[in-house]
């Protein structure tokens, strides 16, 4: 039926077969035909458009997840880089060949693109995920470092600078002269007045040796570990003072009375148990250069602190008699005033930047009926500030004496 249609439409229509104009031959196509192509461009066309519409759809959403800002006319190369637009502020947004016009994006001021959520980029979420901590390790360790300074140099700061040593100092010698004329038995008196009389008897031996060992635990870093010895032999003292952990170091010095020199020998290796001194002194100070550095007089008992009525905490000291005969003598004392001479010694054998700040000292001593010391102890803590960082120290130090 459909054929004998366009049978009859060819047979109605019969154009000439030549040119009216040039005489060429015409060749003609049947309305078959041009009603097969022009279906089959309509079809090409439907596909093109829904190809366009999914590149429009897909452009939309695109730029509905962008955050456009205003913020400068000025391009940067990084901008670029990312594919933002490159010729100017007056550019029609263009994507896939497509041209995208009459819509909310297209007149921008400015392509500076700000998305919303997240980094861009894995690589910039990462960088960005350091940054942040980086940023959070550098202000805990500024408040911590800044922290412990205000503890250090603003709450816990002792003038030692308002003490006197004249002002605070018992006189030893008349202390054991009343002691052992007294008639009265060695335990009746406190254990600070036997102690000011045993050290005044100590400085009155012309020979004697102290076996020194002890240790001291930081909150950070290692154990230290101390040893050493002081003897008295004439007029000549020998002295040696060893730590060794994280921070090592070690000292020997000889007095000689005579000739009121010190020659001190700073070691040049530390062993386990053995330091090891030049031959040559390290430095020569006499009386008054040496207790500027290390507070005490070389020639002084084996006694850093200062020990008097005036220094120890009322209420803490005691006396207890031992079976052998001896006596056992404990009390603590004041952590600023009985300390002016000893924290010079430790801030020159450690390399403080400042002075420690006490917060216990206890001392423990064994002495005879003769007052003379068989056993000395100090247990003490301490806060110290070592390269920005506050320390807390504890930990203790023993002399064994022969004579």
């Amino acid at each position: 039926m459909k054929d004998n249609i366009e049978q009859i439409e060819d047979a109605v229509y019969k154009p000439g077969k030549r040119s009216v104009v040039t005489g060429e031959k015409i060749k003609h196509k049947s309305v078959r035909r041009i009603k097969k192509e022009h279906k089959e461009r309509a079809k090409e066309d439907r596909k093109e458009q829904k190809i366009l519409d999914k590149k429009i759809e897909k452009m939309d959403r695109k730029f509905k997840k962008t955050q456009v800002t205003v913020e400068s006319t000025t391009i940067s190369q990084n901008d670029a880089d990312e594919g933002f637009l490159k010729e100017g502020i007056n550019n029609e947004a263009v994507s896939d060949g497509v041209e995208v016009k009459n819509s909310a994006q297209e007149k921008i001021l400015i392509v500076r693109r700000v998305e919303k959520g997240g980094p861009v980029t894995l690589k910039r979420k990462v960088l960005n995920v350091i940054s942040f901590f980086l940023v959070g390790i550098v202000a805990v360790v500024f408040g911590y470092m800044a922290g412990n300074f205000y503890i250090a140099n603003v709450l816990n700061k002792v003038d030692y600078g308002a003490f006197k040593e004249a002002e605070l100092r018992q006189d030893g010698q008349l202390m054991y002269n009343t002691i052992k004329t007294s008639g009265r038995a060695i335990d009746q008196f406190s254990a600070v007045e036997l102690f000011v009389g045993a050290e005044y008897m100590l400085g009155t031996q012309v020979n004697y040796y102290a076996d020194i060992e002890g240790s001291i635990q930081p909150s950070i870093g290692s154990t230290q570990v101390i040893w050493g010895y002081k003897s008295k032999q004439d007029n000549i003292y020998d002295c040696e003072q060893v730590s060794k952990g994280m921070v090592s170091v070690a000292e020997r010095y000889t007095w000689d009375v005579s000739t009121q020199t010190a020659n001190i020998y700073k070691a040049s290796k530390i062993a386990t148990n053995k330091a090891e001194y030049p031959s040559d002194p390290t430095w020569v100070m006499d009386l008054d250069e040496y207790r500027d550095e290390y507070g005490t007089a070389p020639d002084s008992p084996c006694v850093p602190y200062i020990v008097s009525n005036k220094t120890y905490l009322e209420g803490t000291d005691k006396v207890t008699k031992l079976k052998d005969g001896t006596y056992q003598l404990t009390f603590q004392l004041k952590t600023d005033a009985s300390v002016i001479n000893y924290i010079k010694q430790m801030k020159h054998m450690a390399g403080l930047p400042d002075y420690p700040n006490f917060k216990s000292i206890y001392v423990t001593a064994i002495i005879d009926s003769d007052l003379k010391l068989t056993y000395l102890r100090y247990d003490e803590s301490y806060n110290v500030m070592y390269f920005g960082v506050m320390a807390s120290c504890s930990g203790f130090v023993q002399y064994d004496f022969s004579y």
